[in-house]
């Protein structure tokens, strides 16, 4: 597909569900012969390593494209984890990431571990992050932040074809590289309530929720969009009612009609 259609599908995206930020396209790569010429790299031009949830951020709040290797560029070990690029350390399996911060015991965090759904080791050297209406590259998957409202339609866009129901699994910390594993990996929409990185890094607000779309979704999802009339958005509230307030605030038209009576018998 053409990069000039996934521009158009960006726009589109961003028109039905008026967002506040760029959708993201996101390309896992096999070696740096897949990055753009004039992406942007943080240990080149920051002079220091980021969280990949601070790329996403930077991508969809500010419209920047960047490539980010695990070598270079990657400060968090999860994403370079769960998207093939390195083996996870024993540290990591034994659940040095979850024990006492997510999970009471170290069994419980062992259990964490066993859960995540990770790329297989040596598939990929790193990813290249773009607002999707000006991708420099063919995503693999499209990140789309917005209100729980936002997501609401989402969800019905992407069950209007097939029906059914969208499966959800939800791990404690890094949502949003997990749910880019999950939807690389299954095919399907990904659900994402972000995380403390997204949070605490990036700045996600507490009304924000995301989801991970693959690509080979992308048009079937933007066909529900456009196919849904039951409800848009922004969500027209139902207004036509008739005001009540308390009986001895006298403002209504009810409320005159009485008091002219009144005068008139007087």
């Amino acid at each position: 597909m053409s990069l000039e259609r996934w521009h158009e599908k960006g726009e589109r995206v961003r028109e039905h569900l008026r967002l506040r930020t760029f959708p993201v396209a996101i390309r896992l790569c096999k070696d740096e012969g897949e990055f753009p010429e004039d992406v942007g790299r943080p240990s080149r031009d920051f002079k220091h390593r980021i969280a990949v949830c601070q790329a996403i951020g930077m991508a969809r709040m500010y419209g920047w494209t960047l490539g980010l290797t695990w070598e270079e560029d990657m400060w968090c070990i999860r994403p370079a984890i769960l998207w093939g690029i390195i083996e996870p350390p024993e540290y990591v399996l034994e659940g040095a990431l979850m024990h006492g911060f997510y999970n009471a015991t170290v069994e419980a965090a062992k259990k964490s571990e066993e859960a995540w759904i990770k790329i297989a080791a040596g598939s990929f050297c790193g990813a290249v992050f773009s607002p999707l209406e000006r991708t420099p590259v063919e995503p693999h998957v499209i990140a789309i932040y917005g209100t729980p409202a936002q997501m609401c339609r989402l969800i019905g866009a992407a069950l209007w074809k097939e029906g059914g129901a969208l499966e959800a699994a939800f791990q404690a910390g890094a949502e949003i590289c997990h749910k880019i594993a999950r939807a690389y990996r299954i095919k399907e929409p990904q659900v994402v309530v972000p995380g403390g990185g997204d949070r605490v890094f990036t700045g996600t607000e507490d009304d924000e929720m995301a989801m991970v779309i693959p690509m080979d979704k992308v048009d079937e999802i933007l066909g529900g969009l456009e196919a849904i009339k039951i409800v848009s958005y922004p969500i027209p509230k139902y207004i036509r009612w008739e005001p009540r307030v308390p009986r001895n605030y006298k403002i209504s038209y009810h409320d005159y009609i009485e008091w002219l009576k009144l005068k008139k018998k007087a």
